[in-house]
């Protein structure tokens, strides 16, 4: 699918690939996806803030695909430590470091999809 009519980038979020969880982005000229394993019984909420942190991105001047990248791979992080800690929500305030691109998260690959 195309970006829809008059929006330049279309984030998909929690999208499922067998055994893995991730995400789409469309631009006018470009189809990305990026996916990780999916985590069992971590709190809700890993969408919207992956699209708070790609905006964020963003608003920075990452490129689309960098943002994509640094985005989720900043959520797989928060994540993940919310599973370490068996975290009844997610531990934002505690791993905010990972939002930063510096911040220590492991870099997830993005695709680009014809």
């Amino acid at each position: 699918p195309s970006a829809l009519t008059g929006i330049d980038e279309t984030l998909v979020t929690s999208v499922s690939q067998g055994n893995q969880i991730g995400a789409m982005l469309f631009t006018e000229n470009h189809h990305y996806q990026i996916f990780h394993d999916r985590f069992e019984g971590v709190p809700n909420g890993g969408g919207d803030t992956l699209a708070a942190a790609y905006l964020g991105q963003r608003l920075r001047g990452v490129t689309a695909k960098e943002a994509l990248g640094r985005s989720v791979s900043a959520v797989f992080a928060i994540m993940r430590e919310a599973n370490r800690t068996d975290a009844g929500e997610l531990p934002l305030i505690r791993a905010q470091n990972y939002l930063d691109p510096d911040g220590g998260a492991l870099e997830l690959t993005v695709d680009s999809v014809s």
